[in-house]
């Protein structure tokens, strides 16, 4: 099973832009962890790698440059999240190459993950602050898919002033956590 967020607005939110996957991912700082194989010495890739077109390639430096957020409309089976939410408009939000936690482990064990992860939150505090307006603010759900319509976990509700926040080394959104950010 995977873990899905949702962000809550009262009023509507740019999309994402949908923009044709790559069929490969380069990195060209990033080594992998240790004691791990880069899958070009276990098999041979050149052909693969010679019959792609120059859009079928994407390549950043780091993993933190690949990272960012990514808000897309819920399909018709997800609305029965809207009882998580005060506000009407409801999406699914996800990073893209990082992920929403920080911990110690993973900034001494994995410092290009931290990077990436931290990149996340800060853009989604940024596209909060964006789009939310003045003395407003946007509601944050996050649940196992299919288990959306479960009552949340009220002692993990808490609110987050981003005006005053500061982001640590350490950071985690729960299973059935509810958070209001205000700005």
């Amino acid at each position: 099973m995977s873990s899905v967020l949702y962000i809550a607005s009262d009023r509507e939110l740019p999309i994402t832009p949908l923009k044709k996957a790559a069929k490969v991912i380069t990195f060209k700082s990033e080594k992998p962890p240790e004691g791990c194989i880069p899958l070009d010495q276990i098999i041979d890739l050149s052909d693969v790698m010679e019959n792609l077109s120059e859009d079928e390639v994407e390549q950043f430096d780091t993993y933190e440059d690949a990272a960012g957020i990514v808000i897309r409309d819920l399909s018709v089976d997800e609305k029965e999240i809207g009882k998580q939410f005060k506000n009407k408009f409801i999406y699914e939000l996800s990073a893209s190459w990082g992920d929403f936690y920080l911990n110690e482990m993973l900034k001494n064990k994995f410092p290009s993950n931290f990077k990436a992860n931290r990149k996340c939150i800060c853009k989604l505090f940024e596209f909060i602050k964006e789009n939310a307006g003045i003395g407003r603010g946007m509601e944050l759900y996050k649940c196992w898919i299919g288990e959306e319509g479960q009552d949340r976990n009220k002692q993990l509700d808490m609110e987050i002033d981003l005006k005053s926040f500061v982001l640590g080394d350490s950071f985690e959104l729960e299973d059935r956590q509810y958070i209001v950010f205000k700005v």
